[in-house]
């Protein structure tokens, strides 16, 4: 599988150039493509790539994850070649979409978008083009089994893949750790899951304000061209996922970061997103965000205070940094955590290992930082 010509680089000259065109071939290689991400996760937990630590890791681990997301690629042109469309396909550009965010490449991200998500003239979205297929007779559903991580001990077992439903919320579970069944009932009882394609629509969003930060020229002209079907349905004013975004750009614009602090916490939009993998990517925005707007609103606090003192306004520090998100650090990330962390250990350590030359302690004073201009 590992040697099997892509379909772009073939161009039909290689004797198995036109395999990945196969549909049996094209769901043996998806297994084949699980087994390298299962390796990847027993070392690295979806989890762990929240708050970007394997980015700060070594070169390896970042090499593992783009060599995923060009086996993601070599399928998808695959998928493409054979103008498959059908629930196995849909899967296929979403998971490789959430992975370009969690594993952070941006440059993958929009091109996977530009794919998934086509807005210019003519174009239809793979969501659009699979319902249309759906409502003139069901897609053709294939049921396989694959072997997927058990829990977080990296232990593997067969589990039965049925493609998803194309209006519902995914799950995943071929990709991520699995919940206790009850854990799961609860969840799913308690989380109304979106339609997928506002989800995605509404995350490549986040991720242009992401990487376009300040601007958000880009922000809003992408907004403007998401059809208004997806943006403002019919029974309501507007989708609360876009209302959302819309808020926390004017927060951002009007340089409210007390505000923004408080629409970007994670607990918020959680619950609409379209699957705990989609989750995971959220949140892995959301972090980064967050970091960015860190750096523009300790400036001001360097500039506008002499004195921190992270015993008495532990909480205002931490929350003018955009440090404190139970939603993030929370007991809901992976087992094992510490759970919701200590504000006064988040700040000591941020002050302490970002703020290098730029804060002092003061002697004889425990919890009070000199800030240096």
């Amino acid at each position: 599988m590992d040697l099997l010509a892509s379909v772009s680089r073939s161009s039909g000259l290689q004797s198995d150039g036109d395999e990945l065109k196969k549909s049996r071939v094209q769901e043996d290689y998806r297994k084949f493509v699980q087994t390298r991400l299962d390796d990847y996760l027993r070392k690295h937990p979806l989890y762990d790539h929240i708050e970007n630590v394997e980015n700060r890791g070594e070169d390896s681990q970042k090499n593992t994850q783009s060599n995923i997301l060009i086996l993601f690629r070599k399928l998808r042109e695959g998928l493409m070649a054979s103008k498959r469309l059908d629930d196995f396909a849909l899967e296929v550009y979403e998971i490789s979409f959430f992975l370009s965010i969690i594993f952070r490449i941006p440059a993958q991200t929009t091109s996977i978008s530009g794919q998934l998500l086509p807005l210019g003239s003519g174009q239809s979205s793979l969501y659009k083009a699979l319902r249309e297929s759906h409502s003139g007779g069901r897609a053709k559903s294939q049921t396989q089994s694959i072997n997927i991580p058990n829990g977080r001990d990296g232990k593997l077992e067969k589990k039965l893949y049925r493609p998803p439903a194309l209006r519902q919320g995914r799950e995943y579970s071929n990709v991520l750790p699995q919940k206790e069944p009850a854990e799961r009932a609860k969840s799913i009882a308690l989380v109304p899951k979106v339609d997928s394609e506002v989800f995605s629509h509404a995350l490549f969003l986040l991720h242009i304000l992401c990487h376009s930060y300040p601007s958000q020229a880009s922000f809003h002209s992408h907004l403007k061209s998401i059809p208004t079907s997806i943006v403002m349905p019919r029974d309501m004013k507007e989708h609360s996922l876009f209302a959302w975004l819309r808020s926390m750009a004017a927060a951002l614009t009007s340089h409210n970061y007390i505000r923004f602090e408080k629409l970007s916490r994670t607990s918020i939009p959680l619950e609409k997103a379209s699957s705990e993998l989609g989750e995971i990517a959220l949140r892995c925005l959301l972090f980064d965000l967050r970091g960015k707007v860190r750096q523009t609103v300790w400036p001001i606090m360097r500039s506008a205070y002499r004195e921190l003192d992270t015993i008495l306004s532990t909480d205002w520090i931490s929350r003018s940094l955009l440090l404190a998100d139970k939603g993030l650090h929370g007991q809901n990330i992976a087992e094992g955590r510490k759970g919701i962390r200590d504000n006064a250990m988040t700040v000591e350590q941020w002050l302490t290992e970002q703020a290098e030359g730029e804060v002092q302690k003061k002697e004889g004073i425990m919890g009070r930082w000199i800030l240096r201009r």
